[in-house]
């Protein structure tokens, strides 16, 4: 490949491109991965015990940090309604 051979890294990217296609990574979890995590708890009725707590807050940290770390969520974001929601209304 010419790019490679001329060091031109832009054009090297081209040429990978046109060869094999551009190529989507992998994602673990994507901004909506929140929303579906705050939905499904809802839908089971919401967060009603420690266990369920503990489960739910490793859950939503982990996605938190994951899209953090990668940029999927540029600042710092409020979910504390949507958190809140989550939990059953027993609390």
């Amino acid at each position: 490949m010419q790019g490679y051979e001329e060091r031109h890294w832009e054009k090297l990217k081209e040429e990978l491109i046109t060869e094999w296609g551009r190529v989507e990574p992998d994602r673990k979890y994507r901004p909506e991965s929140l929303g579906k995590l705050f939905n499904s708890a809802k839908k089971e009725g919401g967060i009603s015990t420690l266990s369920e707590s503990k489960r739910f807050i490793g859950e939503y940290e982990k996605i938190l940090h994951y899209l953090y770390k990668y940029g999927y969520l540029k600042k710092e974001v409020e979910h504390n309604e949507e958190f809140f929601a989550s939990l059953s209304s027993d609390i």
